[in-house]
C-alpha cells in the first residue's frame, strides 16, 4: 500500500514538474496581436455564433463580421474530429483566439487536436494546473506549435474586430477551491446585441462578477456548467437578464444536467431555453440590432417550453393550467412542465380547466 501511494505521489510530482517546465515556455503576456490578414468575411457582415453539439461538454465558435474567429472550449477528446470538420465546413482555416475556460476534459479534451489542425493566433487559459493526461497533452500540443499561452482573467479585452467588443469578466481571483470557478467568462457585444459565455462558473465566481460592477447584461446567456444547480444563482441571472438561454449538454448524461432548479429559474422568468441535447447544433446571427436563430424548429421548441406549465396541488394531487380559478395557495403548488410529467407523478387533471 505504501508503495502504491509513493508511486501516485511521484506521478503527481512529475506532472507538476512537466507543467512548470512547459508553462514557463508557453505562458506569456495578455496582449492580443491583431492580424488583419486571413480574414474570412461573413455574408452581410454579421456576427455568427455556433453552439456546437459535442455531447456532454462545451464548444462555442464566434465568427466576427470581418471573419475573425474565437473558439471557446472543444468538448471531450472523442468530439475533436467532429469539431474540426465543423469548423472547416464554415470555410475557416485559422482560429484567431482559442479560450480554454478551465482544464476539465469536457472542455479541453478536443482542443489538442484542434490546435494541431488549424493555424492558431492566440490561446488563453486560466493560470491553474490540473494533473490529468488530457491537460498534459494539451500543453504538449501548445508547445509543439510554438504558441505562448496568455492568461485568461477578468479585464482581458480583444482587439480582434472593430465591429465587436470582447472582454473577459472572470476569473477575478488567482485561487479558488473549486476548479470550475477558474472558468474564463467572455462577453461579446455586437452593436445592441450581446452574448455571455460562462464556462462552468459556480456561485463563488458569479458573486465576484456581481461585486465587480461589470455590466453582465446579455441577450444570450450560455448557461454555466451545463445547467447545474450549483451555477446560475438568482442574483446572477437577474443581472444578466437574458432574452435567450442556451445549455450545452449531452442527452441522458450521468450528471442529471440540466438540473430542475435551473430550468425552473429560467422558465419562471419566461426565458426560452435552447438545448443541444434536444436541438443539436444551435446557430444564430446578429446584425447588431436583431438576433436570428437559424433553425425554426429551435425557436418553436424553446417557445413551447414556456407556454405550457401545469400547477399541481400537493394536497389533492390534481394539476391545473396556470389560469385556472382553482389554483392552490402558493406554498401548496408544484410545477410541472408537461402533462406527461404531471400524470407520471400521480397527479390527475382538474375537471374545471380540463388541461
Amino acid at each position: 500500500m505504501l508503495r502504491i501511494e509513493r508511486i501516485r505521489k511521484n506521478k503527481l510530482f512529475m506532472t507538476f514538474i512537466l507543467f512548470t517546465l512547459i508553462s514557463s515556455l508557453i505562458f506569456g503576456c495578455t496582449d492580443f496581436d491583431h492580424d488583419p490578414e486571413n480574414a474570412i468575411h461573413t455574408e452581410g457582415e454579421s456576427l455568427s455564433v455556433h453552439f456546437i453539439d459535442v455531447g456532454q461538454g462545451d464548444c462555442t465558435l464566434f465568427v466576427t463580421p470581418k471573419g475573425k474567429t474565437i473558439l471557446i472550449d472543444a468538448g471531450e477528446k472523442s468530439a475533436s474530429d467532429m469539431i474540426i470538420n465543423y469548423i472547416r465546413g464554415q470555410g475557416i482555416h485559422k482560429i484567431d483566439v482559442i479560450i480554454a475556460t478551465h482544464p476539465h476534459a469536457d472542455h479541453i479534451g478536443g482542443m489538442e487536436d484542434v490546435i494541431r489542425a488549424f493555424d492558431i493566433g492566440q490561446i488563453y487559459m486560466p493560470r491553474v494546473m490540473h494533473t490529468t493526461q488530457t491537460f498534459e497533452n494539451l500543453l504538449l500540443a501548445i508547445q509543439e506549435k510554438g504558441l505562448k499561452v496568455k492568461t485568461a482573467k477578468a479585464g482581458v479585452a480583444f482587439d480582434i474586430d472593430p465591429d465587436i467588443e470582447a472582454v473577459m469578466l472572470a476569473p477575478n481571483s488567482e485561487e479558488y477551491e473549486n476548479l470550475n470557478d477558474y472558468s474564463a467568462v467572455l462577453k461579446v457585444t455586437h452593436g445592441k446585441n450581446s452574448f455571455l459565455i460562462t464556462g462552468d462558473v459556480e456561485e463563488t465566481s458569479e458573486k465576484e462578477m456581481l461585486a465587480s460592477g461589470y455590466d453582465l447584461s446579455a441577450d444570450v446567456l450560455k448557461v454555466a456548467h451545463h445547467g447545474s444547480s450549483s451555477s446560475t444563482t438568482d442574483e446572477f441571472l437577474d443581472a444578466v437578464n437574458p432574452d435567450h438561454a442556451v445549455i450545452l449538454l449531452g442527452k441522458d448524461n450521468d450528471y442529471g444536467h440540466p438540473h430542475r432548479e435551473t430550468i425552473e429559474k429560467l422558465r419562471e422568468r419566461g426565458i426560452p431555453i435552447y438545448r443541444t441535447d434536444e436541438l443539436g447544433n444551435i446557430v444564430l446571427t446578429s446584425d447588431g440590432q436583431v438576433i436570428i436563430f437559424h433553425h425554426p424548429s429551435s425557436q418553436a421548441k424553446a417557445a413551447s417550453q414556456i407556454e405550457t406549465i401545469y400547477i399541481g396541488n400537493k394536497k389533492s394531487q390534481v394539476f391545473h393550467l396556470q389560469n385556472c380559478s382553482s389554483l392552490p395557495s402558493e406554498h401548496n403548488q408544484l410545477k410541472f412542465y408537461s402533462r406527461q410529467e404531471a400524470v407520471g407523478a400521480g397527479y390527475s387533471p382538474c375537471g374545471r380547466c380540463n388541461p
